[in-house]
C-alpha cells in the first residue's frame, strides 16, 4: 500500500530511496521505530526531529531510508 490508510487519504506515500515501495522488514523497522518513539518520548520527540531533518525525516525514516513523497511523483 505505500502507507497507511491515513496516508492514501492525504495523498502521500512511503518509499525507499529509488522510489520504490519497502520492503516488509524495512517497513516492519520503520513502524516499530514510530511506536517506540512515540510510546517512550511522545509526540514532542517526534515534531522536534521533523523539523531539524534537512528532508522533514525523522530518526527511524532516516535509519531505514525511508522517505514520504505525494502521491504521483
Amino acid at each position: 500500500m505505500r502507507g497507511s490508510f491515513g496516508k492514501k487519504m492525504c495523498g502521500i506515500k512511503v518509499v525507499d530511496t529509488d522510489g520504490r515501495k519497502l520492503t516488509f522488514l524495512i517497513a516492519l523497522a520503520r513502524n516499530v521505530g514510530a511506536v517506540t518513539v512515540y510510546n517512550i518520548f511522545g509526540l514532542v520527540f517526534l515534531t522536534v526531529s521533523f523539523f531539524f531533518s534537512d528532508r522533514q525525516q525523522t530518526w527511524y525514516e532516516r535509519l531505514t531510508k525511508a522517505y514520504l513523497i505525494k502521491e504521483g511523483n
